[in-house]
């Protein structure tokens, strides 16, 4: 199925396990290029490079997003690494949304 997001920047929060990782996968086929971010490093780590020998074009970054002393600093560091594949506010939001709840 081409939904048009070839080329598309995504990021997803939780994309190593479950749902999060079906997301990347489908963000992936359809040649989005996608930043995620989960909170096992070692994971993350493990699924960025599953992704990448698959040629997709991802950017993992260790984070919780629950954690309300290390979300600004991610958020910005996430920013930093993806800011030459495109915008990261939808990132951003993402994480104003978890210090709200």
């Amino acid at each position: 199925m081409d939904l048009g997001l070839k080329g598309k920047r995504v990021l997803i929060t939780g994309g190593t396990k479950s749902i999060g990782r079906a997301i990347v996968d489908a963000f992936v086929a359809e040649g989005a290029v996608v930043g995620f971010c989960a909170r096992d490093a070692k994971l993350v780590k493990q699924r960025e490079e599953e992704w990448r020998v698959k040629q997709a074009r991802v950017q993992g970054t260790a984070l919780d997003v629950t954690a309300r002393r290390y979300r600004r600093s991610s958020a910005q560091e996430m920013g930093r690494r993806l800011r030459s594949r495109g915008r990261h506010r939808s990132f951003r939001r993402q994480c104003q949304r978890a210090r709200h709840r």
